[in-house]
């Protein structure tokens, strides 16, 4: 009898077995889905990571403070105007050419009517699915022609537009855009050396609980795959008992 049919003929007799397999199938799915969580974790500390501040004093003191950090990459002031439409309205976000260039792949040029979208915003304004259109809107309340391009490089978990700002525009913005290379956990510590602040608290609370989350169902999706395996082990030992007494 070769070990295939002996394993088979020991399934069929003794149902330790039979939860030994069972177990053991189940901690091999539950450690594909912490490798799963694994990945997913590592590379939310790995991207980029974008903050929107508020800053103390003035504008070009917080910016130089801010250029001298060197775990902020790229930073631009940051002013918002809302797109409105027959079809809907979104929030444009207006940075400086360097911002756009450096974090987005968008060159700008000074090219002050153009507005570049990802799909989730285009679609709140436009119903033409192509990638660039002319568009007639109201920009703050003021009608203006303007150019509107789908851009696969702006962030796509909300709608996102963003339009290049002048230095007169962005010379009283109340805000600053940083980015940084990777996650900092220290992040505010940091951001509060140069005079900054986070904008949008809620914002970033629901990020750390969505990571803390992610914690959570790993180590509980660990716990559960050394559970499963003890418990596959342990039945495993118990047929074999069994069958030995059997044999006897």
């Amino acid at each position: 009898m070769n070990k295939m049919q002996r394993m088979m003929r020991l399934l069929r007799m003794y149902d330790a077995f039979k939860m030994a397999l069972l177990l053991g199938m189940l901690a091999a799915v539950l450690a594909g889905i912490c490798v799963r969580y694994a990945v997913r974790y590592a590379h939310s500390l790995a991207q980029q990571t974008e903050y929107v501040c508020m800053f103390t004093g003035s504008q070009s003191t917080a910016l130089e403070k801010t250029g001298m950090m060197q775990e902020i990459t790229a930073y631009s002031p940051q002013c918002t105007k809302l797109l409105e439409t027959d079809s809907g309205s979104v929030e444009v976000v207006l940075l400086s050419a360097q911002y756009l260039s450096d974090c987005f792949g968008i060159e700008a040029g000074g090219a002050s009517h153009t507005v570049w979208m990802n799909q989730a915003a285009l679609s709140l304004v436009s119903r033409n699915d192509t990638r660039a259109a002319q568009m007639t809107c109201r920009l703050d309340g003021e009608e203006t022609e303007l150019n509107a391009a789908l851009s696969d490089s702006l962030p796509d978990d909300l709608p996102f537009a963003v339009m290049y700002g002048s230095a007169a525009q962005l010379r009283d913005a109340d805000r600053i855009r940083v980015r940084m290379n990777r996650k900092e956990r220290n992040a505010e510590k940091l951001l509060l050396e140069a005079g900054l602040s986070f904008a949008d608290t809620a914002q970033i609370q629901a990020a750390a609980y969505e990571e803390k989350l992610l914690l959570v169902r790993l180590r509980f999706g660990l716990l559960s795959v050394l559970l499963s395996a003890l418990g596959s082990a342990a039945f495993c030992l118990l047929g074999k008992q069994k069958a030995a007494q059997d044999r006897e």
